[in-house]
């Protein structure tokens, strides 16, 4: 324990320091049936038997091979043996990246072929991932296991069981989160931007929200920050990167003169991620496509002012300008000189600019109101992208409107001619997806005299005036669409993000509220620039525990895999992913072991925050190896994701704080510990002598005490037998010389 307080002490050293411990690096997970799902997922695990079922979430045990084939490692797998006979190795990802030929990295090792380390190719990647190059797109589509037809569905256990084959990546995905937490999304009616079947449609939601889940942590992982776009069905996605995001659309109204009045369309950008880079990247702001239906106008009672339509355009803004705080386009971020279509307003935000006639009819003194209008062919889209090499640029973010007409007004204001005058404008929840669409603000319908100005610099919150310490935006039109939307006529939608109130909530697709990130206690909002560091962080380089899967976006606004809380739809992540190709490991400990001190010597110096700062206090670590201890002699865990379902609910990890700080937890044990092997030492003295000569043959266990010992030698037989198959997978013979 001294010595694992030292900082050149690594976890990774205790197989040297203990006794014989060995694992089967081999998953053992099966579903369990959180409180109120309308799915038993129990029972469809079991149906018509665990061997024959055809349920998405199989207890991995019961998959069976039903032909022979060559596994990676070079094995036969034989009919009737575990399908998954070995954890998926995350270091395979170190064979993708943009930074590679055609998407592959082929300077390192990154898998394995007949057992052999060796550097990636496309045959191993489609075979580890179902991913083959689309050279001409510049993305990898999802084929499969064979051929080169992009995929319309992510095939279940039993199809691949049924191919001869392991399960890929994506697979393994799907098999383990719990089907009817993912899918979920604003339904076939439009919010702000046009309602796409990838986000509501079943199946397709569900298996696109395990692509986008693959996806981000493929670019968590990888070293650039170039997002990995994949079609699946048609449908391109973008993993997330460390990038600004599309945030608001804001108009922003501004009288020039009592009779010439300009409006400009300003995107607000944002990286919400804990940490954003510092190095120079540049991105694209673009309306791509030629001239547009779209147009503003301004009124007065009958008479209408509308501008001149939109063309094609785009900024080049610096990524790395845009950080913990939502900010528009300024002269600091934007890169060389944009189109003469596209320039700065009165408050020195860049936007797209709509050029209007001076008009006698309408002026600042008798205006009501004024607006974007979407026209009636809802060909509207703004996209943000970014560039690969050779440069290429492509959109990781794509907001198509879909009005029609004008759907969000200002009217009126305080005053028209203030140049701080930024209203409606059309939100998003998360940037990072537009799962439950976006989302309507306007002053006049909020009732809120800040809706009219606070605009291109915040998020649905903001920093408020004494005493209020903070504000929440009004969502006044364009709600998600979907029964599974509880209260979604309130303007206080910003508690999604949370997703903790009993009354303004979502529930998942089998009907369980499940929150969003756990935010440390006081707080709100991750929204807020001052919490930053309730955010995620993007790691761009591999994972040190399987427990940092806990960064990964999860594709639902503000919540990332959960790896906090006992009803994790998740947990199977910690069971079906390894960090290296091993068939069996070597010292990990027991979860279930009786020797205290060997957990609390795993906790040392575990951090609450990744950055290395925060190290957990012995009080805090005491409390916890204390909770672990009773739980397990009470009932000792069998699989190690009972982590989540026995200790997460615990006082001494909730009191930890944030969802960063209490999954230190695991971080610190599902790495270092295991469950499923007993690993048992049998003392053994050997002698040798000889029975006195009166003794007769065949003697009995009464003549025991006449053997005369004239040699010993003492042994060690260590011994590990997997609890589930019963197969002694390793031993160890040990010469005790005294």
């Amino acid at each position: 324990m001294h010595l694992r307080g030292k900082p050149q002490f690594s976890s990774n050293a205790l197989q040297y320091l203990g006794t014989f411990f060995r694992e089967l690096n081999a998953p053992a997970w099966k579903p369990s049936t959180p409180a109120g799902s309308t799915i038993d997922y129990v029972t469809l695990a079991n149906t018509p038997t665990p061997e024959t079922s055809i349920a998405i979430n199989r207890d991995l045990l019961s998959v069976r091979v039903s032909g022979v084939f060559t596994r990676p490692d070079g094995t036969s797998a034989a009919v009737g043996e575990p399908l998954i006979e070995r954890r998926f190795p995350l270091s395979r990802l170190n064979g993708l990246g943009a930074t590679g030929t055609n998407g592959i990295i082929t300077t390192v090792n990154s898998t394995v072929v007949n057992g052999i380390l060796v550097p990636a190719t496309a045959a191993t990647v489609q075979r580890d991932f179902g991913l083959l190059w689309n050279d001409a797109n510049k993305r990898w589509d999802y084929v499969g296991a064979t051929g080169s037809t992009v995929q319309t569905t992510i095939e279940r256990l039993d199809q691949v069981a049924g191919e001869n084959r392991e399960p890929n990546f994506f697979e393994l995905l799907k098999a383990v989160i719990l089907n009817g937490s993912v899918g979920l999304g604003s339904g076939s009616a439009n919010s702000f931007v046009a309602a796409e079947t990838k986000y509501y449609s079943s199946p397709l939601s569900s298996d696109y929200q395990i692509m986008q889940i693959g996806a981000n942590i493929i670019d968590q992982w990888d070293s650039d920050n170039v997002p990995t776009f994949i079609n699946f069905n048609g449908n391109e996605l973008a993993g997330i990167e460390n990038l600004p995001y599309l945030n608001k659309l804001v108009f922003k109204p501004y009288w020039r003169s009592a009779t010439q009045f300009d409006a400009w369309l300003l995107p607000s950008l944002w990286n919400p991620h804990q940490i954003p880079p510092t190095a120079l990247q540049n991105v694209q702001i673009a309306m791509p496509t030629g001239t547009q239906s779209m147009t503003a106008s301004v009124t007065s009672g009958s008479n209408v002012v509308p501008s001149d339509p939109f063309s094609t355009q785009f900024m080049t803004v610096d990524a790395s300008r845009f950080g913990t705080s939502p900010s528009a386009p300024t002269s600091t971020s934007v890169v060389g000189t944009p189109p003469s279509t596209i320039t700065q307003s009165p408050d020195n935000y860049y936007g797209f600019h709509f050029v209007f006639p001076t008009s006698s009819l309408v002026t600042s003194a008798n205006a009501q109101t004024a607006y974007p209008d979407f026209g009636s062919g809802c060909d509207f889209e703004l996209r943000v992208q970014v560039s690969s090499t050779p440069v290429t640029w492509k959109a990781y973010q794509r907001w198509k409107a879909c009005g029609p007409g004008h759907p969000l007004v200002c009217q009126s204001p305080p005053s028209w001619t203030v140049n701080t005058l930024q209203d409606p404008e059309f939100v998003t929840l998360d940037p990072r997806t537009l799962r439950f669409g976006a989302w309507g603000n306007a002053g006049f319908q909020s009732t809120i005299g800040a809706d009219y100005t606070n605009g291109t610099q915040g998020t649905l919150d903001w920093p408020g005036p004494p005493p209020s310490a903070i504000r929440f935006e009004r969502i006044t039109a364009l709600p998600p669409q979907g029964g599974r939307f509880a209260s979604s006529t309130s303007t206080d939608l910003y508690k999604y993000a949370n997703n903790t109130d009993a009354t303004i909530h979502y529930t998942d697709l089998d009907a369980v509220q499940r929150r969003g990130d756990v935010l440390t206690a006081g707080l709100t909002s991750p929204m807020l620039p001052a919490n930053s560091a309730e955010r995620p962080r993007i790691f761009n380089g591999p994972f040190q525990s399987i427990g940092e899967l806990g960064q990964v976006f999860r594709d639902q606004p503000w919540k990332t895999l959960d790896f906090t809380t006992a009803a994790s739809a998740d947990a199977g992540l910690l069971d079906v992913f390894t960090l290296h190709e091993a068939g069996m490991e070597a010292g990990k400990t027991s979860l279930n072991t009786r020797q205290s001190p060997i957990l609390t010597a795993i906790l040392s110096q575990a951090t609450k925050r990744l950055d290395g700062t925060s190290v957990i206090t012995s009080t805090e670590r005491n409390n916890i190896v204390t909770a672990l201890f009773t739980l397990t002699s009470a009932q000792p865990m069998v699989r190690k994701t009972e982590l989540l379902t026995q200790l997460a609910a615990d006082p001494s990890v909730t009191g930890l704080g944030n969802k960063e700080a209490r999954e230190l937890v695991i971080r610190a044990f599902s790495d270092a510990c295991q469950t499923r092997t007993w690993n048992l030492m049998i003392d053994v003295i050997a002698q040798s002598g000889r029975y006195p000569p009166t003794l007769t043959a065949n003697p009995n266990p009464a003549d025991l005490p006449k053997f005369v010992v004239e040699g010993e030698q003492r042994y060690w037989v260590h011994v590990a037998i997997d609890r589930f198959t019963g197969e002694v997978i390793d031993k160890q013979i040990e010469v005790v010389n005294e």
